[in-house]
């Protein structure tokens, strides 16, 4: 099944009829099981190899070349020349798919190479040389590629305007399909309610749509007797009993969550009592199940989304961003601001399915204003000195008092003197009968100057002037403001 999925035929032949490449499938299906998630990963391995192995036998004339007899020292510098076509090396040191290069050398080195005893010194060679011929060169590209591309996080009000949306899609099929079932109703409303779970959850796509029968069978809802004698408040109360989780097989087998809201619990139901009317096949296991032919197969979460979106893109700011990756790189960066301590962020991490390592390598990006807001104002404290008097104090509590530049203070020093003698001419004005000149000035507290700082500081980052109504809002909410006009 899984060969026979392989879309170009001269790759599907060698996939099929390579001792080698056989065993290697073999291998993964009896490390990772019978998993279909998994299937897609693997096909695509096989027909990279295919890929290599057509190539090589271009390169050297041997049309009959196997995988086994391909990796051995010899042949060396001909995969090299394959790979490179594969990859696709230009003359200027421009490599079009510079990743394909990396997984090759895990496909050959660890999957190739350690089943074939016969090759030792070829491990070996692959180990001293790969790097050099093509790996570090890949390796470069990538890491140049991350920092010159701008992280496309998805904004909040396409978020919010995208998932009212669905919702209001889901609950208007849910009514339609209830009234009259048909395979086209049942595959729209399979597809919102699977656009919805990825984007709500931040979930991979493939998770989501590999939720089985069996999965949802054992759905999770309401106060068990462990959560009742934890003696939780009435909120939270309510929160289990309306949501809904469901355990799915993450990446790398690791179990992930999934949290269904109501309207998405009603959706699910609907689809699986109309599976029949929806033309889904009796042996299907999946939720999501493809309702054509008679598939097995599953409705692929990148295309629910992607077909979502364009349907509501004359809503939507920038639709383009709305993609699995970005909504899960989106969750990573948003919780910077939220300052979770370690438990929370084991929490984070345990929810999106991968380590900590990998959250804080591949998903959390250098948002701007996080970054700015919390390390200018120790870099100005460190300018001016004022840090070891701030031992103790956290990132986002610390104050600095030099946050002008010196034609600044200039500038503020001469409207200080003219404010001065202004003072000074009103003080020599005679008194009014029933009015004083004299002014009742207090100056600012350290405490007091503190919380201005604090409370100000993306105006003074920014060199702005806060408005009157800014100002009074913030002084309302400040205790140690309160007295301040």
């Amino acid at each position: 099944m899984v060969v026979n999925g392989i879309r170009n035929k001269h790759h599907r032949s060698i996939a099929g009829s390579d001792t080698l490449l056989r065993m290697v499938a073999k291998r993964f299906v009896s490390r990772h099981g019978m998993c279909h998630a998994d299937y897609q990963h693997l096909r695509f391995n096989l027909n990279l190899l295919a890929n290599l192995i057509e190539r090589f036998r271009e390169i050297t004339g041997r049309q009959t070349t196997t995988a086994a007899e391909m990796i051995c020292p010899q042949n060396f510098d001909e995969i090299i020349k394959a790979t490179k076509d594969i990859a696709g090396f230009a003359s200027n040191g421009h490599i079009r798919a510079p990743s394909y290069v990396l997984m090759l050398f895990k496909e050959l080195r660890l999957k190739l190479a350690e089943p074939d005893k016969k090759q030792p010194n070829f491990s070996i060679l692959m180990s001293s040389s790969w790097a050099v011929d093509v790996g570090d060169a890949a390796a470069l590209q990538l890491k140049e590629s991350k920092i010159t591309k701008t992280a496309e996080i998805p904004q909040t009000s396409d978020i919010r305007i995208f998932c009212e949306s669905l919702r209001e899609k889901i609950n208007s099929l849910t009514k339609k399909i209830k009234k009259g079932a048909s395979a086209d109703l049942w595959r729209k409303l399979a597809e919102a309610v699977l656009a919805y779970i990825i984007t709500f959850n931040r979930r991979r796509p493939t998770e989501a749509a590999t939720m089985t029968l069996k999965d949802l069978d054992q759905m999770e809802k309401g106060v068990d007797s462990y959560t009742r004698e934890l003696q939780l408040s009435q909120g939270d109360e309510h929160v289990l009993k309306t949501l809904a989780r469901v355990m799915l097989r993450g990446k790398r087998a690791r179990p992930v969550p999934v949290i269904l809201t109501p309207e998405v619990q009603e959706a699910l139901h609907s689809l699986i009592d109309f599976r029949e009317a929806g033309m889904v096949a009796s042996s299907n296991p999946f939720v999501f199940a493809l309702n054509s032919k008679g598939s097995n197969g599953y409705i692929r979460g990148l295309d629910a989304l992607r077909v979502t979106v364009e349907a509501l893109s004359d809503k939507l700011q920038h639709p383009e961003r709305l993609r699995s990756t970005n909504l899960r790189k989106e969750i990573a960066t948003t919780a910077q601001v939220l300052g979770l301590n370690e438990a929370d962020f084991e929490v984070l991490c345990r929810w999106m399915g991968h380590t900590e390592a990998v959250h804080l390598r591949h998903y959390r990006q250098n948002f701007r204003g996080h970054q700015v807001t919390q390390m200018a104002p120790l870099l100005f404290a460190m300018e001016e000195g004022s840090v070891p008097q701030q031992k103790g104090t956290a990132l986002k509590d610390v104050t600095y008092d030099r946050h002008t530049s010196n034609s600044e203070r200039n500038k503020d020093n001469e409207e200080g003197d003219i404010r001065q003698e202004e003072d000074d001419d009103a003080d020599q004005v005679p008194a009014v009968a029933g009015k004083s000149n004299e002014r009742n000035y207090s100056k600012f507290s350290k405490e007091e100057e503190k919380a201005v700082r604090k409370l100000f500081q993306a105006s003074i980052l920014g060199g702005k002037l806060p408005g009157k109504k800014q100002i009074l809002l913030g002084i309302s909410g400040n205790q140690t403001l309160a007295a301040r006009s």
